[in-house]
């Protein structure tokens, strides 16, 4: 009875992992198509501003927050807009080769087997992508916070009413998730050990 409930819930996981990676697909798709939009606009018309009144911009762990007389120029908005948008599809194909991973890992639990040699490879390429996901979004916040002070220096005039704040902070979090994803992989490689030792008795 609990294998069928592994290879049922396995089956269910499989599906919703595969709508996942579609969605994500989608998402990285439009994004770049969003951000060819915002190019045109800006080859078409480089001077224009973008927005009026208060404008407030939240990304990572900077906020941007600029009065009325300092609105962003369509090119100042390009390249920052260009900056996240990098690094959101760097993430956005490393969430989903996560997915994919975890798909590989179902697949033999919807044949009602856990320990399959394949496994304990799978979780453990799964925390080192972990591992890079969370380095590329360090590395995010950081290139947006040098951004930051270089469009007060270069871009804004220097009595432009502009408040940036950076809490960019060092996260140990992918470090962590990756050893217990370490350890839980050995557990796997184990069982499937004794797997194969009960196949070779038999």
């Amino acid at each position: 009875m609990n294998q069928e409930k592994m290879i049922k819930t396995a089956k269910v996981l499989d599906t919703v992992f595969r709508i996942a990676r579609k969605v994500a697909l989608i998402a990285l798709i439009v994004l770049v198509v969003a951000m060819m939009a915002i190019t045109v606009v800006h080859l078409i018309n480089p001077d224009a501003t973008i927005g009026t009144g208060f404008a407030s911009l939240e990304v990572g762990s900077v906020t941007f927050e600029m009065m009325p007389e300092t609105t962003p120029t369509n090119r100042q908005i390009l390249v920052l807009t260009w900056i996240i948008s990098l690094f959101a599809v760097g993430c956005g194909l490393i969430l989903y080769d996560i997915l994919r991973q975890a798909g590989k890992i179902l697949d033999p639990m919807k044949e009602g087997n856990p320990f399959h040699p394949s496994v304990s490879s799978n979780i453990r390429h799964i925390g080192i992508l972990i591992l890079i996901l969370d380095f590329v979004q360090q590395i995010t916040d950081f290139v947006l916070s040098a951004y930051a002070n270089h469009l007060i220096s270069k871009f804004l005039p220097s009595d432009a009413s502009v408040l940036i704040e950076s809490n960019f902070q060092l996260s140990l979090t992918g470090v962590l998730v990756f050893f217990i994803l370490l350890l839980v992989s050995y557990v796997f490689q184990y069982g499937a050990q004794l797997q194969q030792l009960s196949d070779e008795t038999l």
